[in-house]
């Protein structure tokens, strides 16, 4: 068992984690040690508790007014409810030997009372204790930022030209590097000259352009080593008040880093990352560019940036990912003729991570090309090199299946009756576009809403309830007995659920929108769901993401296959408790669709 020191120990439980040190201190003094033998009593079912408990070592059992059973393991805490509202409406038993740290109860109302973290994490709603847990990581940024090396940054390439290069020359080369200085190579050593050298000693002193470069470079150049840190860098320019510095590798020059770039390091990259890959003159600077972006996604993760506003960001970068390797790869003319569109995940702009791929491409009527097949083989190349998946599945352009007119596709939807007729309306719902055609893509949109599609929606609903939700009567987790045993899929076991019952409540009330969280606030304003079963399912949802995410990234790190499975015994008490909650909200709403579609779901 961890130390009993009370300080240290709550230090690892959230909400006092975020109480001052001094009032830390006098916390630590009030608490109580309490021991209990297995089946002693701890709190009785009408009693007015006098502690809120936190459990040190063993297990706590509490039976519910409707007999549900919940266990209580080291680091949970127990009963807050009572002591807010008493009498308690459940009693709570040792289930076997176990020691408590017991907190008086008049100074646990106190800290509610005076305190906005106590009050919003055991008064308000999902979505403020959602907030509390992520404000737990707003501090990480510039922790972050501060242990990130610059060869895991972007730092610019160098134009290099020798001292007798013409002015012109070396502005041409800045020019077609997109660089903003030039390092010019002298016999000892090196100088550089920026942009703002050639406004100053060019422009304003008329010099000729064809005159050397060398007479302009200021020289020595300062330098920092590729392994050094961020912070470092941003330590040295602050101190000699300049705007860049030559990045080496064995002292070696090999690249210049910005304050720009520092800053947009700090503020995530995602513009730089943006400005990169719409400059980018070649597949190679595409795939580059895109190459920073799973470190882009960890910083925001670790920063608690909701996930939607993570996949947001990632989807306009893939976006253009997309749109910028179809420019360079197909011909003029079929992009003019056809119309690329993202599916699945991506076109809802739901994809935290590149696992999985899924596009296809609408032709015109009547159009073809003899190279097409070639030409989407060199396409999904070029997306795998820019850190997309490979697709076991099929589920991209290389598929003759993904290319079609617009009529092609509809066209399987006259009979719902088939698997494929389903399949394929959930894909065409999903998708956005891309690049090539935006008419085409408007024609597909418009086909889909003119369809009967009262059918397909019947056996959308019936597909999100597929899957139980992995909580039992006792708001314990149900988790896996096979392969992933103790552990959860937040998949089946929940998101599933939430996007597919959404998706069909949005096609049965013709929501043009691919988004799950747009499409939520569009059935609130139709008032299908009501204010307060949309505001829960958006933060459940955003909540599962989350979690996955977090999961899947530490598989990233350890080189595994990434799945959807968590193991909740991994999980804060925090965590624990809103994952309960948030299943919770699935299973309501899954209830409620089972009530006809046509009556809406309120909530």
């Amino acid at each position: 068992m961890q130390s009993l020191d009370p300080k240290s120990f709550l230090l690892t439980i959230h909400p006092f984690d975020r109480l001052d040190p001094a009032l830390l201190e006098t916390i630590a003094q009030s608490l109580d040690v309490h021991y209990y033998q297995s089946g002693q009593s701890v709190i009785a079912k009408e009693a007015h508790p006098e502690h809120y408990f936190i459990v040190a070592k063993g297990v706590i059992e509490q039976i519910g007014p409707m007999q549900e059973r919940i266990l209580y393991g080291p680091k949970d805490s127990f009963d807050a409810a009572s002591l807010l509202r008493p009498p308690s409406k459940s009693s709570y038993v040792a289930a076997e030997e176990s020691i408590l740290f017991a907190l008086p109860a008049k100074r646990f109302i106190e800290l509610v009372k005076e305190h906005s973290v106590f009050e919003s994490y055991y008064l308000e709603d999902i979505s403020k204790r959602i907030d509390a847990l992520n404000q737990q990581s707003a501090n990480r940024q510039m922790a972050s930022f501060m242990l990130t090396r610059i060869e895991e940054s972007y730092f610019r390439p160098l134009a290099t030209v020798s001292p007798e290069c013409s002015i012109h020359s070396a502005v041409t080369q800045m020019s077609e590097l997109s660089a903003t200085a030039v390092l010019v190579a002298f016999e000892d050593g090196y100088g550089v000259v920026s942009d703002s050298d050639l406004r100053k000693r060019v422009l304003l002193e008329r010099r000729d352009l064809n005159s050397p470069i060398g007479p302009i470079a200021t020289r020595p150049i300062l330098t920092i080593d590729r392994r050094d840190y961020l912070w470092s860098a941003l330590l040295s320019m602050t101190e000699r008040n300049i705007k860049r510095l030559v990045v080496t590798e064995d002292q070696k020059p090999i690249g210049m880093i910005e304050q720009m770039d520092l800053i947009s390091a700090m503020s995530h990259r995602s513009h730089l990352m943006q400005i990169q890959i719409q400059k980018a003159r070649s597949i190679e600077e595409i795939q580059s560019a895109s190459g920073h972006i799973e470190h882009l996604i960890r910083s925001l993760q670790t920063q608690g940036v909701k996930v939607r506003h993570i996949n947001n960001l990632l989807s306009r970068l893939n976006t253009q990912i997309y749109r910028k390797l179809w420019e360079l790869i197909a011909p003029e003319e079929l992009q003019k003729k056809s119309a690329l569109l993202i599916t699945g995940s991506g076109g809802r702009r739901e994809q935290s991570l590149r696992i999985d791929q899924d596009n296809l491409l609408l032709l015109e009527e009547g159009y073809t090309h003899p190279d097409l097949q070639t030409i989407c083989d060199r396409f999904i190349t070029a997306l795998i090199g820019c850190g997309f998946a490979p697709c076991p599945d099929h589920n991209t352009i290389q598929n003759p299946d993904r290319r079609s007119r617009v009529a092609g596709f509809l066209e399987p939807l006259s009979a719902p009756d088939e698997e494929a007729s389903l399949y394929l309306l959930s894909l065409l719902y999903d998708s956005r576009h891309a690049a090539g055609e935006s008419a085409l893509f408007e024609q597909l949109r418009e086909g889909v809403f003119r369809a009967d599609l009262s059918a397909h929606c019947q056996r959308l609903a019936t597909e999100a309830l597929r899957y139980e939700t992995p909580l039992s009567l006792f708001s314990n987790f149900i988790t896996d007995r096979s392969d992933h045993a103790g552990e959860i899929n937040l998949k089946t076991g929940a998101i599933h659920a939430i996007i597919l019952g959404i998706k069909t409540l949005s096609i049965t009330h013709r929501i043009a929108l691919s988004n799950t969280f747009d499409r939520i606030e569009a059935l609130k304003s139709q008032q299908v769901l009501s204010g307060e079963m949309a505001t829960d399912l958006i933060e459940a949802l955003d909540f599962l993401l989350a979690l996955r995410l977090g999961t899947q990234l530490e598989q990233l790190a350890r080189k595994e296959a990434v799945d959807h499975y968590i193991d909740p015994a991994r999980l804060s008490k925090i965590e624990r408790d809103i994952l309960r909650d948030a299943l919770k909200i699935v299973d309501r709403f899954k209830k409620q669709l089972l009530q006809p579609l046509s009556g809406g779901v309120r909530g």
